[in-house]
C-alpha cells in the first residue's frame, strides 16, 4: 500500500509486508561419513620384534542417514515514510524469522574416537527483532550539502524447540583449556555460555571455614584466600559440574551505526560510527594468560589486579590449581562486549575552478584527501579488541586493523 503527494510535509506513506520460505541444501552437503587417510600419526606395530609399522585409516566423522533439510519460514512488516519534500526518510522493519531442522553438530562422548561430530537437526531457533533507518539531506546558502544518518537494528534470538531431547546441547567445536563453553536449551539463546557462577573471592580462611553446606561441611575444602568462590546452584552441598548454567550470549540484542556528511566551501567531510550493544564476550585469553603459568608468552595486566597484588582478581596458581580459578568456565571471565567504534573518517579538500584555470587545467578538478578506518574505539572490555567473532569466545584473536590513506584524485 503506498500513497505519493506532490508537497507539503509529507511526501511518501508506503506499508509493505513480506512472507517467504527457503531451504538450505548446503547443509546436506559433506556431511556423510569421512575417513582419515594413513599417516605417520596413527599406526599399529606387528612383527615379533615390534619393528613393522603398519598404517591404515580411520573415521574422521559419521554419516547420518536421517538428516533433512534445513529451511527458514520469515515473515514481516516496513513502513517508508518521507518528509519535508524529501529532505527526510525513515524506515521500520519487523522481522520474525524462524528457521526448522536446524543443522549443527551432534553431541558425542569421547569414547568414540571421532574428532569431528556428525551432524543432526538439533531443533527450532527464532529470531525477531526492529530495524530502524533514518536519513536527512539538505543544502543551504554556505554548505553545498550535508547529510546526517542513523540505522539502529534490535534481535532477539531463542531455541524454541528440541524435539524429544531437553537436555543442554553442548556445542563441541568451540573450547577453552579443552572445555566446551557453549551450549544451547530450549528457552535460552542458541549457543549461551555455559559457566560456573561465581560469588567473588575469599579474602579470608575464616570466610572459607563458614562457606559450608547444610550439614556443616566446607564447600570449597581445597581453597585458599585469593581463591574464587563458586555458587552451589543446584543446592546439594558441592561444587560440581551441574552448578554451570547458561549466562547471557555472544549475539548483540542491539547494533546500531551513524555518521553525517558535509560539504563546504572545498572541504567535504564523511564520519561513520558503529557499534553493538547487549552481548557478552568470554576472555578466554585473559583465563590463560592470568594463570602465572603460562609458557612460552608474556602474562595479562590483570594479574597486576589479582589478589597477590591486594586486588579483587583471584590470586595467581603458579605451582597448582586445585580450586580451579583458571581451569573452570566461569562467570568471572564474562565481560560485556560493548562498544562504539569510529569506523571511518575521511577529509578531501577540491581546489577551486580559479586555481586550476590559473594552473592551465581549467577543464579538470584535483581533489586531495585523508582517510582513517577504526580510527577509534570505546569499550569496557579488557581484551585486545571486541569484535572477535568465535560465537564470542575470545582466544587471541588478530585485531582489526587500522588503517591510514592519503590520496589524491585528479580528473582530466
Amino acid at each position: 500500500m503506498e500513497g505519493i503527494t506532490s508537497g507539503g510535509a509529507v511526501n511518501l506513506v508506503k506499508l509493505r509486508g513480506s512472507w517467504g520460505r527457503i531451504g538450505d541444501i548446503n547443509g546436506l552437503i559433506s556431511h556423510g561419513a569421512s575417513y582419515a587417510p594413513a599417516t605417520e600419526d596413527y599406526y599399529a606395530i606387528f612383527g615379533p620384534d615390534s619393528s613393522r609399522e603398519i598404517y591404515g585409516t580411520s573415521y574422521r566423522s559419521l554419516a547420518n542417514p536421517n538428516l533433512r533439510w534445513e529451511y527458514t519460514d520469515q515473515w514481516g512488516l516496513g513502513l517508508d515514510l518521507t518528509f519535508l519534500r524529501n529532505r527526510l526518510d525513515i524506515t521500520v522493519d519487523y522481522y520474525n524469522k524462524t528457521t526448522n531442522r536446524l543443522i549443527a553438530p551432534m553431541p558425542i562422548p569421547d569414547m568414540m574416537g571421532i574428532p569431528t561430530a556428525p551432524m543432526d537437526n538439533i531443533g527450532t531457533v527464532n529470531n525477531k527483532g526492529w530495524e530502524f533507518s533514518v536519513n536527512f539531506s539538505d543544502r543551504t546558502k554556505s554548505v553545498r550539502g550535508y547529510s546526517v544518518w542513523g540505522m539502529l537494528n534490535t534481535n532477539r534470538v531463542k531455541v524454541t524447540d528440541r524435539g524429544l531431547n531437553k537436555d543442554v546441547l553442548m556445542n563441541n567445536s568451540i573450547n577453552v583449556n579443552s572445555t566446551q563453553l557453549l551450549a544451547s536449551q530450549v528457552g535460552s539463546p542458541l549457543y549461551s555460555f555455559y559457566l560456573y557462577q561465581t560469588d567473588g573471592i575469599f579474602k579470608s580462611q575464616d570466610e572459607i571455614d563458614n562457606y559450608v553446606n547444610a550439614k556443616g561441611d566446607k564447600l570449597q575444602s581445597k581453597a585458599k584466600p585469593g581463591d574464587v568462590k563458586y555458587v552451589d546452584v543446584d543446592g546439594n552441598g558441592s561444587i560440581g559440574s551441574s552448578d554451570r548454567v547458561l549466562q547471557y550470549n555472544y549475539q548483540p540484542k542491539m547494533t546500531f551505526s551513524f555518521g553525517g556528511t558535509v560539504d563546504f566551501r572545498g572541504f567535504d567531510l564523511s564520519l561513520m560510527f558503529q557499534g553493538v550493544a547487549g552481548n557478552h564476550i568470554y576472555n578466554g585469553l585473559k583465563q590463560l594468560l592470568s594463570s602465572g603459568r603460562y609458557e612460552g608468552g608474556n602474562l595479562s595486566t590483570a594479574v597486576l589486579d589479582s589478589y597477590d597484588f591486594g586486588g579483587n582478581y583471584p590470586a595467581l596458581t603458579l605451582i597448582k590449581d586445585d580450586n580451579g580459578n583458571f581451569s573452570r568456565m566461569s562467570d568471572i571471565f564474562l565481560e560485556k562486549g560493548d562498544y562504539l567504534r569510529l569506523k571511518n573518517l575521511t577529509l578531501g579538500y577540491t581546489l577551486p575552478k580559479s586555481a586550476m584555470r590559473a594552473i592551465g587545467l581549467s577543464r579538470s578538478s584535483l581533489r586531495v584527501y585523508f582517510s582513517a578506518d577504526n580510527l577509534l574505539t570505546f569499550t569496557k572490555y579488557s581484551g585486545i579488541d571486541p569484535e572477535v567473532g568465535n560465537f564470542g569466545v575470545d582466544r587471541g584473536s588478530y585485531p582489526v586493523s587500522r588503517i591510514f590513506n592519503f590520496g589524491l584524485n585528479i580528473n582530466f
